[in-house]
């Protein structure tokens, strides 16, 4: 999903929204059990993975409750209402994005989204073994998850979408990321689902044009059909995509809020951008550092790589390296961008 990006584009123009021509249901592309070479066949042709249940519903669920307790302790929750029910209270708060024509930044965004953050259990989800093993079974190499996680929170009664996009735009650096998007509840498509185009990872980078949403930008769409996965979802299920794979959710028009976590993984053995081992939105004010963040957690080890990592200075735009996961568009040459290797120890990503 959209996050900083530093990469400017002239003023804002039309909305950009998908054009659905065929919608199918995530559950008819279930993953759970097929053996490690379908996996892998099945993402570099259709650019996702779908596990219904993958985690634990009660694990998922403890991390929903962490995360409400956290927000009606900040008055983002309606008084006097289970918080377990995510009632919105009077004030709608957003991240950064577009609406209408207008760049937008909500000023109480932070103390909502720093009680989230430093949440240990939900930097905990993201190493559960049965998510890692399904990562790093397409890796085929030990697994890197990003320190950085970004939490959504989104409100009802807001015309606020998530834009049709490609991570690869944001990650810039290795080519081949995998993102876990986890639902936090049971969510209906009404209340604004994740959906992710087939196949579309191997269409490449696509160009991109300024939009109404989160994050402000959307892909150009090609002019041909169009197969968007998506579903009701539940706590425990999790979809798996491509950096280049183009996904949207769309408003929410429930009347609660729709909360879910992205997570990042790449292999242990290639660079990585520095961004990704700091918090979500550090860099652009949003939040405090890790020191700050961790504060009385039992272990850090969650935003912490496992192993010194090589950490690269990304200059421009995202990597155009040759991918592994998916495939790479007829005729691709095009090299990486110029950046400069540094060995980076654990302690400094802190």
């Amino acid at each position: 999903m959209a996050d900083e990006s530093g990469v400017g584009h002239g003023p804002v123009s039309a909305v950009n929204s998908p054009r659905i021509t065929t919608q199918l249901r995530a559950i008819d592309f279930d993953s759970t059990g097929l053996p490690p070479r379908e996996l892998a066949d099945r993402m570099a042709a259709d650019s996702f993975l779908y596990f219904r249940g993958l985690l634990d519903r009660d694990t998922v669920q403890d991390v929903r409750r962490r995360v409400v307790n956290r927000l009606h302790r900040v008055s983002w929750l309606a008084p006097d209402t289970d918080p377990m029910l995510a009632v919105p209270g009077a004030t709608v708060h957003h991240d950064r994005g577009v609406i209408g024509d207008r760049r937008v930044r909500d000023a109480g965004w932070r103390e909502g989204y720093t009680a989230v953050q430093s949440l240990e259990a939900l930097h905990r989800l993201a190493h559960s073994p049965a998510l890692v093993e399904a990562v790093g079974t397409l890796f085929g190499t030990p697994v890197l998850v990003h320190p950085r996680k970004i939490a959504r929170i989104s409100y009802p009664a807001i015309d606020f979408p998530t834009p049709p996009h490609q991570d690869a735009l944001f990650n810039q650096t290795p080519t081949d990321v995998v993102t876990a998007w986890i639902p936090l509840g049971d969510y209906s498509e009404e209340q604004g689902t994740l959906k992710v185009l087939r196949g579309s990872a191997n269409l490449g980078l696509l160009p991109v044009s300024p939009a109404h949403g989160l994050g402000g930008e959307a892909v150009a769409l090609p002019d041909t059909h169009q197969e968007w996965i998506g579903d009701d979802y539940e706590c425990g299920d999790v979809m798996l995509f491509h950096s280049r794979t183009v996904h949207t959710t769309t408003p929410n028009r429930g009347d609660v809020l729709r909360l879910s976590i992205d997570c990042r993984f790449q292999s242990a053995d290639e660079p990585v951008k520095l961004a990704a081992l700091l918090p979500h939105g550090f860099s652009a004010g949003q939040l405090p550092s890790w020191t700050e963040l961790t504060e009385g957690w039992s272990n850090t080890r969650w935003v912490e790589p496992d192993t010194p990592v090589q950490v690269r200075t990304v200059t421009t735009g995202p990597s155009r390296g040759p991918a592994r996961l998916v495939h790479d568009p007829a005729g691709s040459t095009a090299g990486a961008n110029p950046a400069a290797p540094d060995r980076c120890p654990r302690a400094r990503t802190r």
